[in-house]
């Protein structure tokens, strides 16, 4: 991943032309560095165990490469440039995410910092890392000492509520717009909490919720619908909560559901 930052990533912040950005959708931003780099970690991965990618920027182009996160075969995940909207605009907050699955199981995960040199790792039942140091998720709390991110509607809802005075509600902070630094800093313990709607694309979550498991946190998706696992793109958003424990998702997610 360093390799890649290096060559394909960092090169280009902040020095991008307005051709190297396009718009691959309303609202979804693309930049050579997403394609180079991808293609770049692509062989690279490939070189350390052949499987199969799926990544951001390939599904964009063959959408029936999801297909492969429904078999048994392994499978290298992977997003080249999270937070690409931050990256085009010259916004430090940008990172690489990698995961190893199989079998819609995820194995390993790093997720890359690439412009202040950190990483942070995990393999099932290994813990969580980050210079030779093992990670520690938040401490479990009252939920209203707990400090984490959600979209913006319910951050305006807790908000608004908090403002005429209610008591008992999670503590919010605006989304980084890079959901790779926010698994980072819920694996460091820096974020107690993270609160994610949509279709749950794996190369978004696959490695920050195993990361997050391995420092010791507690993850389910809402509605009864159990543990996160990298799957084709699903065909209605479902909300995932991350939690310091079992005990606290619950809180969170009854506050939540309360609004």
């Amino acid at each position: 991943m360093r390799a890649t930052a290096v060559a394909e990533i960092l090169p280009r912040f902040g020095r991008l032309a307005p051709a190297d950005i396009a718009e691959k959708r309303p609202g979804e931003t693309v930049t050579v560095a997403d394609t180079a780099a991808e293609a770049m970690l692509t062989r690279l991965l490939g070189e350390i165990v052949p499987a199969q990618v799926v990544g951001e920027e390939g599904i964009e182009a063959d959408p029936s490469q999801l297909a492969r996160l429904a078999g048994s075969d392994p499978l290298w995940i992977v997003d080249p440039v999270d937070g690409t909207d931050n990256f085009a605009k010259g916004d430090r907050r940008f990172g690489m995410i990698v995961a190893f699955a199989r079998g819609g199981e995820t194995l390993a995960g790093w997720i890359l910092d690439p412009l202040n040199d950190r990483v942070v790792w995990a393999a099932k039942g290994e813990g969580a890392w980050m210079d030779g140091a093992r990670l520690a998720a938040a401490f479990p709390a009252p939920v209203s000492e707990l400090a984490g991110t959600t979209g913006r509607r319910m951050r305006e809802k807790l908000e608004a509520r908090r403002g005429m005075g209610e008591q008992g509600l999670p503590l919010t902070v605006a989304r980084y717009g890079a959901i790779a630094l926010e698994y980072l800093d819920l694996a460091r313990g820096k974020l107690s909490y993270m609160r994610c709607v949509g279709r749950l694309k794996p190369w978004d979550h696959a490695a920050g919720v195993l990361i997050h498991a391995e420092a010791g946190g507690y993850s389910e998706l809402a509605d009864g619908e159990g543990a996160y696992r990298p799957a084709p793109l699903r065909t209605k958003d479902g909300t995932l909560i991350l939690a310091p424990d079992r005990a606290a998702w619950e809180s969170l997610s009854a506050a939540f559901a309360a609004l």
